[in-house]
């Protein structure tokens, strides 16, 4: 599998947003992707030109019912309570509900 370009601005935006709400998020990268961790945890990144939020599995499988996300499948394999969400900045209510979840906050 080709790995897309990741869009970096996308990712200053996430952590901006993310850190608010759980300062102690730090950035590494996970599959290859900018990604926001809380301890040793992902807690959301980017995904191509998407962001990619760690939700619990309810939330997630409802955002995916209505429309409101896509799955997480790197490799062809979907991961439970990862979603791709296309529009963040409209979706910021997410982005902090991941740093909120991963952070235990």
């Amino acid at each position: 599998m080709q790995m897309p370009t990741h869009d970096e601005g996308l990712f200053e935006m996430l952590c901006e947003i993310a850190q608010d709400e759980a300062p102690d998020l730090r950035r590494g990268k996970m599959f290859g992707c900018p990604t926001l961790f809380s301890g040793r945890k992902a807690a959301l990144g980017v995904f191509g030109d998407h962001a990619n939020l760690k939700l619990p599995r309810d939330r997630a499988e409802a955002l995916l019912a209505e429309g409101r996300a896509l799955p997480f499948a790197p490799g062809g394999r979907k991961m439970g309570g990862w979603v791709l969400v296309e529009d963040p900045e409209a979706n910021e209510d997410l982005v902090r509900d991941s740093a909120r979840y991963r952070a235990g906050t």
